[in-house]
This record gives C-alpha cells, sequence and structure tokens, in this order.
C-alpha cells in the first residue's frame, strides 16, 4: 500500500491527459483479465490510508457473515451469524465468500441448504463478508471497483454499519434491488439511514432504471465521498447524487464499519434470476483528507529503513520480516519498549484519529498505541492478535494545544516481539 501512494499521485498528475485510457480500463468487460489496481478518480486533497486488492481472503480485514470472529460482535438485529434477517433468504456460507483471480467475490447460488446459526433448512446460499472492528473510517473517500449481479431475485451492497453495535445510522453506498416493491425493477440505491432503531429517518435516492442505464455486470468504479458538510456518490468519475449535511438530522459523526454482500429478497419469488450470479469486488480502497490539514506525518510504514521521525526507546528495530505492506515494519523486541512520533502543527480543539496495523509475537501478551500529551488524558488501543489488527485512537486537541505524542509500545506483559506497520493520522 505504501508504496501504491506514490503510485497514485503520479496518475493523478496525468489524468488529464490519460482519461479516456483510464476510463477505458475501468469498463473493461467482465472475465477479461486486465484490472485497474489504482484509483482513477479519489478527489483531490485525499491520500490512501486502507486498501484490499483481493490477492488472498484476509482474516485482518474481513469476518465472513454478520459476526466479528475475534469479538463474536454480532451486527445489531441479526438473526444468526449467518443471516442478517427475516427480507433476506440467502444463507451465508464461506464457500461463497471467497478470492479467485485476485478479486472478492460474493455468490449467490440456488441450492437447498440446512444451516445452523440460524437453525433451517434454505433454497439459497450466499456470500457476504464485514469488517466490523477490523476496519472502520469517520469520514473520507471510499472507492471499490466492482460487478454486480443482475436479476429480480438478487440484492446485493456495499454499505456501512456503526462500529459502536447501535443500530443507525447507517450509509447505503450501493444498494441494487433486482426488485423492490415500493420502487419496482431494476434500482440501485442511495442511502442514509439516521436516528437509532426502531425511530430512524431514510433519506433515499435511486437511479433506475440501474442495470439498463449502466450494465450492472460490466466493470464499474464506485466512488462515495463523506465529509462534514455533504456526501457524493461517483460512478466512473462522474457525480450521480449529492446529500447535503444541512438537510439531514443527525448527520453522521462516527467510526463505521464496512460491509459487502450479495443476497436474495425473501419477497420477492424469482423469475427473471440467473444462477449462480456474484457480486465481483476487484479492490476497496479508503482515503482520507491530508491537504491543508496543517501536519505532516511521515514514515508511517517505515519505507525509508529508518525510524525518524519516530523517537525509539527499549529494544526496537526496523525489520525487513513480518512487514505488513511495502518493504519494511517496526518491530519491538523486549517488554517496555516502543516507538514515540510527537506530531506538531496540529489545531487547538480539534479532532484527529491515529490508527496503525499491529500485532503480537504471542496471543497472551498486548502490543498497543497511545496518544497522549495532546491536551487531555491518555487514550489507548490494544491488541493479543497475532495477524495484523487494525487498532486506532481519536482525540480531540485542548483549546490551547497544537501538538501530541503518538505511540507503539509494549509494557509489562512479557517479552515476545510486538510488530507495527501503516500507521496513519488524519484530521476528521
Amino acid at each position: 500500500m505504501k508504496n501504491l501512494v506514490f503510485a497514485i499521485l503520479a496518475l493523478v498528475s496525468l489524468y488529464s491527459c490519460s482519461k479516456k485510457e483510464i476510463e477505458k480500463l475501468a469498463q473493461d468487460t467482465k472475465g477479461k483479465p486486465s484490472k485497474l489496481k489504482s484509483a482513477a478518480y479519489a478527489p483531490s486533497g485525499y491520500s490512501l490510508v486502507w486498501e484490499d486488492n483481493f490477492d488472498s481472503f484476509k482474516t485482518s480485514n474481513w469476518s465472513v457473515g454478520c459476526k466479528d470472529a475475534t469479538s463474536g460482535n454480532l451486527i445489531p438485529g441479526a438473526s444468526g451469524t449467518y443471516l442478517l434477517g427475516a427480507g433476506y433468504d440467502g444463507y451465508i456460507t464461506s464457500e461463497d465468500s471467497y478470492v479467485s483471480n485476485g478479486s472478492l467475490n460474493l455468490r449467490n447460488q440456488k441450492r437447498t441448504y440446512t444451516g445452523t446459526d440460524p437453525a433451517g433448512t434454505y433454497q439459497y446460499t450466499t456470500g457476504w463478508v464485514n469488517s466490523m472492528h477490523k476496519v472502520f473510517l469517520n469520514k473520507g473517500y471510499i472507492e471499490v471497483r466492482a460487478q454486480f449481479p443482475s436479476g429480480d431475485k438478487v440484492w446485493p451492497a456495499i454499505w456501512l454499519a456503526a462500529e459502536d453495535l447501535v443500530w443507525g445510522p447507517e450509509w447505503d453506498l450501493w444498494e441494487y434491488f433486482g426488485y423492490r416493491s415500493d420502487v419496482g425493477y431494476d434500482n440501485m440505491g442511495l442511502h442514509l439511514m439516521t436516528g437509532t432503531y426502531p425511530t430512524t429517518t431514510w433519506y433515499s435516492s435511486w437511479i433506475k432504471p440501474y442495470d439498463g442505464s449502466y450494465d450492472c455486470e460490466a466493470w464499474h468504479v464506485y466512488g462515495w465521498e463523506w465529509t462534514d458538510t455533504y456526501a457524493k456518490w461517483y460512478i466512473d468519475g462522474v457525480l450521480v447524487h449529492t446529500l447535503l449535511a444541512n438537510s439531514v438530522n443527525s448527520w453522521p459523526n462516527e467510526n463505521m464499519y464496512l460491509i459487502l454482500n450479495n443476497e436474495t429478497n425473501a419477497s420477492k419469488v424469482e423469475t427473471a434470476t440467473t444462477w449462480p450470479n456474484s457480486l465481483v469486488i476487484d479492490y476497496i480502497q479508503i482515503y482520507q483528507k491530508s491537504s491543508g490539514s496543517g501536519f505532516t506525518f511521515t514514515n508511517g510504514g517505515f519505507e525509508t529503513g529508518s525510524t525518524s521521525p519516530w523517537v525509539p526507546y527499549g529494544t526496537t528495530s526496523i525489520t525487513t520480516s513480518n512487514k505488513r505492506t511495502g518493504t519494511y515494519c517496526a518491530k519491538i523486541g523486549a517488554d517496555n519498549s516502543g516507538f514515540e512520533y510527537t506530531i506538531t502543527g496540529l489545531s487547538p480543539n480539534t479532532t484527529y484519529t491515529f490508527r496503525g496495523y499491529i500485532k503480537s509475537a504471542s496471543s497472551s501478551q498486548y502490543s498497543n498505541i497511545v496518544v497522549k500529551n495532546y491536551g487531555g488524558n491518555q487514550i489507548l488501543a490494544s491488541s493479543k492478535s497475532t495477524s495484523y489488527t487494525l487498532k486506532s485512537v481519536t482525540f480531540t486537541t485542548g483549546l490551547n494545544n497544537t501538538s501530541a505524542t503518538l505511540c507503539f509500545f509494549k509494557y509489562g506483559n512479557g517479552t515476545a516481539a510486538a510488530y507495527g506497520d501503516d500507521f496513519t493520522l488524519v484530521k476528521n
């Protein structure tokens, strides 16, 4: 990911003279091997902070179904691990949620299947993944290159739910209905739900007919931007919808995680659907604003091969083993050791998020990130995972504070090594 940022910057600089070529790549027909593995349409002022190109299925990013596999937390209101609710009749399976040829495939199948959670006999199975507690954001730009399925029974979606496990808000970035009783056939929904279930308000927009206008099963680049003042939806770089914050009650301002699913609509008796069918995702990327922030955060992935501007203490090193991306990562080799980064140029009374991927060599010992010296109490996030796990700390600077200390460390819980990579700081 770290090296890709520079490639993206180069691509953006050439955009004015290569837009047609980019659009041609983005419109490759399904099954064609060439793919667009870099962002064509990220708005100016944004930097890449996370991506999955689906060269493998990464359990550090995704859990199959409606439950976080690490914590055991369910999506609020879910009927079970493998079915969200009665509106759906596709039972989620791992075999329908898989990576193939560099893409995530979320497949619907028409078959009789005996499910266990919730128990029952199902006539359809489906693919579904979520990033609860693993990958989440509070504002930014999301870009997805995908092929949607078509047919009157299908109900695929790319959407966001709240990290605090309260139902509401909900962003439906791209929710396709082959059929929905109140809007008819062939509709792509672009929605926001605010409030807390069951007292909610929906702000909905529809592209219809969608398959008839865009061809669901062609490759398209789906972009979505969420800021303090608006949300914007793009298809292949073209703005298709804007929702203004001042027209909405309770504009979302919290961490939200990704849900990617195919599904089948329990209320529709299918008459025009081809089986199997898939939501295919080539890549998904998250960008957050970096320009005009007043601060410069550098060497978050240690790709310089050195620690600076981080200040190490205790037993630490920069290593090429156990990196998450790129060539290098940070290693803590003993207890009471770590790295600190004093960042300056922050704005007073302003909210920021420090995040990074950390892991421990032992599942019984914590690795940690913390923010301190920002004008408030230090805030800690920890993990015992032996796989890279995204952890984040959100903090608000004091009324007169323009700096903070960002830390990755181990303290007081054993001698096993810890590793850190791909740290970022963003202004919320």
